[in-house]
């Protein structure tokens, strides 16, 4: 029998700080589901670097994330994966919702994990960047730096209590390593 899954319980964490008089419902309807991501190197870059002698390696980062249902892969901020010292190793044409036209997109390996969730990762082979992160300023701060999409979220539960402002992400534990081929 497999371990029950994680249970997180979180309100916008956009909600407060940046609009005054928005209810957490307003604030929920207006920018999504949002929760803290963590971006680091994935584990067989970190033991290449390791074994070519480098001593130190960049320390993981912590950026907003938006629960994204409509997009097939998660993509991550090409800025991120630059402060992190993560090479592409590759490019892939996707069709892009938001203009639905085709676009190219570099790939980066990383990991991910969500901070208020202990012990759950995601190994990405191919975790997509490029013109998928709005660029401009969203409203009150609501700037992202990784959208999360259905390659991990297959791995979890979201509800979502509008009337409250409140969602609830129940994350199952993800194979070792996700690649768009996993079945």
């Amino acid at each position: 029998m497999s371990e029950p899954p994680l249970v997180l319980r979180l309100r916008d964490p956009e909600a407060a700080p940046g609009a005054p008089g928005r209810s957490p419902a307003d604030m929920l309807a207006l920018l999504g589901p949002r929760i803290a991501v963590t971006v680091a190197l994935h584990p067989e870059d970190a033991a290449q670097r390791l074994a070519r002698g480098e001593e130190t390696l960049p320390a993981p980062i912590t950026v907003p994330g938006q629960l994204d249902t409509g997009a097939d892969g998660t993509s991550v901020d090409p800025q991120l994966m630059r402060a992190l010292g993560i090479e592409s190793v590759g490019e892939r044409d996707i069709l892009n919702n938001a203009s639905n036209q085709v676009t190219t997109v570099l790939i980066y390996p990383c990991r991910l994990f969500f901070p208020d969730v202990p012990g759950v990762y995601f190994d990405l082979a191919e975790g997509v960047t490029g013109g998928l992160i709005p660029q401009e300023p969203a409203p009150f701060g609501g700037n992202i730096g990784v959208l999360i999409g259905r390659d991990v979220l297959r791995f979890c539960r979201l509800t979502v209590d509008g009337p409250r402002g409140l969602f609830t992400l129940e994350v199952d534990a993800p194979p070792a390593s996700i690649s768009p081929e996993t079945p």
